[in-house]
């Protein structure tokens, strides 16, 4: 009989091929290459290209990536969150 699994498991594996993983991993191969186009990007994800075009797009029109001729690249707009620095 199969245990069942843990939280800490259970959290890994929803998020294990979840929309939130591929867009972090799009993201994640912008910042090693800059700019890619479409089909490089889809291949460097390395997940179900038809699912990562389409969240590619989702990134895209939300303005997290920006799109110059026939490359993708992070949206200079884009930055990372604030950090809380403790002073008011």
């Amino acid at each position: 009989m199969r245990k069942p699994a843990s939280p800490e498991n259970r959290r890994i594996e929803l998020f294990a091929e979840s929309d939130r993983q591929i867009r972090g991993l799009t993201l994640t191969a912008l910042l090693r290459s800059p700019a890619l186009p479409v089909g490089e990007l889809v291949k460097a994800v390395g997940k179900d290209p038809q699912r990562t075009t389409s969240l590619i797009h989702t990134l895209t029109e939300e303005g997290f990536l920006e799109q110059e001729g026939t490359h993708l690249r992070i949206a200079s707009g884009a930055s990372a969150p604030a950090t809380d620095s403790g002073t008011p």
